[in-house]
Parts: structure tokens; C-alpha cells; sequence
């Protein structure tokens, strides 16, 4: 091959490598206006990306765009319908009372301590009067006294006893010390609604006492005139222990609800442990035989409360 045969083929070997270039730039061409501006972000120059093929500027960020303003809700604003339901029920509306439109008493509770006297006793076994301490709630230890001489029962009831035992006419002195003391526990019970209060307990009792028994209508004679006198029969003593209970009202009056009424009864049983008479001599002292003795009273009292 020749030097001139040798240059022609590079020229046209050159030529169809240029005419390859500009091909292959007008199908990119073609293909950029057919497919669109870009692929992906990476086709696009700076920050724009690539959209629907089209190289855009990107939307402005969330941090741009101020936020709303909301104004902030007040609590005591809020107000809970009561026709509110849950699930199928109804929730019930509670009605407000108001305290004006009833007003309640109130009353002291019980004194811690209270004495009391029962005149009732003068027609009975004696006046008796006693003083209360609370021990507990609504329960109380007391004392009592009671002076038995003064008692009317009392005095007819030895008069009785004289009577059966003699068959004359006789009259008895009745010891100016018989008398008892005792212990008694009570239960009060209160109500809310009113002051007073019921009462149920129980007592124990040491009695003593005596009496002498006199004959009658014994006669003597002098120069000027006839003259009565009185011959003791016997001297009668006597000791019983006395149990049994206690059942009552108890009123309290006044402002402060310390005056006190009380109403009840009295029941129970007295054992004697000595009983004897003494007649004068030559006969002396004789044991009496001890017999129980039934104890029903009544009980009026009247008292204070601190």
C-alpha cells in the first residue's frame, strides 16, 4: 500500500469518528427533551432537585413556616355536664344541699361525772342520794348512799315483823342508824337526736339496821293517880347484802343540758347474814332465821351534771 493510499484511510477513519461524536451528542439531545431535564438530584446544578424530570428549587422547611398561635384554655372554664353518659348508663346527677335550709342540733355529749338524789325515797327504804363517774364511753361506776330510817316502807315494814311476833299490843323505835351504802354500773345510751337517754346496769348493796320492840299499855299504881309505861320486848339487829339492777330514763334540761330527771325501777334481792334479837335477861341474844327479802322500788331522781 502506498503513502497516499495510507493517508486517505486515516482521513476517513478521522471523519466517521466525528461524524460518531456529533450522533451520539444529537441523541443525547433528543433523549434529554424526550425523557425530561434530569434523572435524579444528581443531575441537577446547586441545591435544585429533580421533580417529575424537571430540575425545581426545593419547598421551603417546616422550620420556616411560623407556627399558629392557640390560646391557651382556662380550667376553671370547664364545667362537667352531669348528663354525661358512660357507656350505656346515665351518670346520676347528685342534687347540692344546702346547709342553710336545715340546721341541725347538736347536743353535749354526757357530763364525766353527776350527782343525784332521789327524795322519792322518804315514802320508800330511805332518801337516797350518789354521785356518777364515766369510766368509758356512755358507762359509768357510781356510789350511793341511802338512810334508811327516814323510810316510811321502812318503818312499817319492821312495825310488821314486831307485830307477828308478839301477840300484845306493842310499838317499835327504829335505829337511827340504819342506813346502806352502795356500788352500782350503768350504761347510758344515747341519740343522736335528742339529749336524753335510756339507762340499764346493775348495783350491789351493804344494808344494817334495827329496831326495838316495846309492850304496851302496861299499868301501875301509886297513891294518886295510874301511870302507863313501856316494856322493852326485844332489840332486833340486822345485815343483808343487797344485788340486783337498774332500768331507766334520763332527761337532761337546760341550756347546757346538765340538769338531770331520772325515772326508773329498782329490782333485785337481799340476803341477810345476821339477824338477831336480844331480849332481857335470863334469854339473851337468839339467831333469827335468815331469809331472803325481795327489793322493788322506784326511782325518782333529780341531779346535775359537770
Amino acid at each position: 500500500m502506498t503513502a497516499g493510499s495510507i493517508q486517505s484511510v486515516g482521513l476517513y477513519r478521522s471523519s466517521i469518528g466525528r461524524l460518531a461524536v456529533i450522533a451520539g451528542m444529537f441523541v443525547a439531545v433528543l433523549m434529554q427533551q424526550s425523557y425530561g431535564q434530569c434523572g435524579n438530584d444528581n443531575d441537577c446544578k446547586g441545591d435544585r432537585i429533580c421533580v417529575n424530570n424537571q430540575c425545581v428549587d426545593p419547598a421551603p422547611t417546616p422550620a420556616n413556616v411560623p407556627a399558629p398561635q392557640v390560646e391557651p384554655l382556662k380550667l376553671d372554664t370547664v364545667k362537667p355536664d352531669r348528663s354525661e353518659t358512660v357507656g350505656a348508663t346515665e351518670t346520676p346527677v347528685i342534687e347540692e344541699i344546702d346547709d342553710d335550709d336545715e340546721v341541725r342540733e347538736t347536743f353535749a355529749e354526757p357530763g364525766f361525772w353527776d350527782f343525784w338524789f332521789n327524795p322519792i325515797g322518804f315514802i320508800q327504804f330511805g332518801p337516797t342520794a350518789g354521785v356518777e363517774f364515766r369510766t368509758a364511753p356512755n358507762l359509768y361506776i357510781g356510789l350511793h348512799g341511802r338512810y334508811a330510817a327516814m323510810g316510811m316502807l321502812y318503818n312499817l315494814l319492821l312495825e310488821g315483823r314486831a307485830a307477828e311476833e308478839t301477840d300484845w299490843t306493842t310499838s317499835i323505835e327504829v335505829d337511827p342508824t340504819s342506813a346502806g351504802v352502795g356500788l352500782e354500773l350503768k350504761y347510758y345510751i344515747t341519740f343522736p337526736s335528742r339529749p336524753h337517754m335510756l339507762y340499764f346496769g346493775m348495783f350491789g348493796e351493804y344494808m344494817w339496821g334495827g329496831y326495838t320492840a316495846f309492850e304496851d299499855d302496861n299499868y301501875y299504881y301509886n297513891s294518886s293517880s295510874i301511870d302507863t309505861y313501856q316494856d322493852t320486848i326485844y332489840v332486833a339487829s340486822h345485815q343483808s347484802i343487797g344485788m340486783g339492777a337498774t332500768l331507766g330514763h334520763r332527761w337532761r334540761f337546760g341550756e347546757s343540758r346538765k340538769v338531770l330527771l331520772t325515772v326508773g325501777l329498782i329490782t333485785g334481792v337481799a340476803r341477810p347474814f345476821k339477824n338477831i334479837k336480844e331480849y332481857p335477861r335470863p334469854t339473851g341474844k337468839v339467831n333469827v332465821p335468815k331469809k331472803n327479802e325481795f327489793i322493788f322500788m322506784a326511782e325518782v331522781g333529780i341531779g346535775y351534771g359537770m
